[in-house]
């Protein structure tokens, strides 16, 4: 009876350790896969339509206050470089001319890190159409120990168009940190 009893205890004790496993790495689990699940799942009520796009990120170091702006003609642009003073990223924006808003439009996100080992990665852009508005998915990627240096990077996200059509807002959505 003893070793019956000792059965069911070890037993019990492997599933309330299971249960706290569950329930302890569940808020770690990826939100990746979750994106995409959102967007097919989401498909047949065309709540969200996900967006090809290109994105790369030009480093400055101004500290400016965060802010997401739709550029969909090249008058946009021209007012939005008259706002900035970094060089760099006045050189990028530069190539941006009527030819290439005739089918495209940009997105430009600038994100402030107090760190520049800290690197923001696009992971997915979608639409949602009732709100009108963009979704970026970025995931942060940061060095074991940072260097304390305040940084602003700007990401610029290239899009057709037709994408741009009634977008009132272009909202950062972040989708976690990884440590290197």
């Amino acid at each position: 009876m003893k070793d019956k009893l000792k059965i069911v205890i070890a037993l019990l004790i492997i599933v309330i350790i299971a249960v706290i496993l569950i329930f302890v790495l569940k808020p770690f689990e990826s939100k990746n896969n979750s994106i995409n699940n959102d967007i097919n799942s989401s498909s047949g009520n065309n709540r969200f339509k996900e967006i090809q796009y290109e994105s790369y990120s030009v480093d400055t170091y101004e500290l400016v206050n965060d802010s997401n702006t739709m550029i969909i003609s090249s008058d946009d642009l021209q007012k939005y470089c008259s706002s900035i003073t970094e060089e760099g990223l006045l050189d990028t924006l530069r190539k941006y001319d009527d030819e290439y808003f005739s089918t495209k439009s940009l997105i430009i996100l600038r994100v402030q890190e107090n760190s520049g080992g800290i690197l923001d990665e696009v992971i997915g852009v979608n639409k949602d159409m009732q709100a009108n508005k963009i979704n970026v998915f970025i995931k942060r990627v940061a060095p074991e120990m940072g260097n304390a240096v305040m940084t602003t990077k700007n990401i610029i996200i290239e899009l057709n168009s037709e994408e741009a059509i009634n977008v009132s807002e272009v909202e950062i959505v972040p989708e976690g940190i990884d440590y290197e």
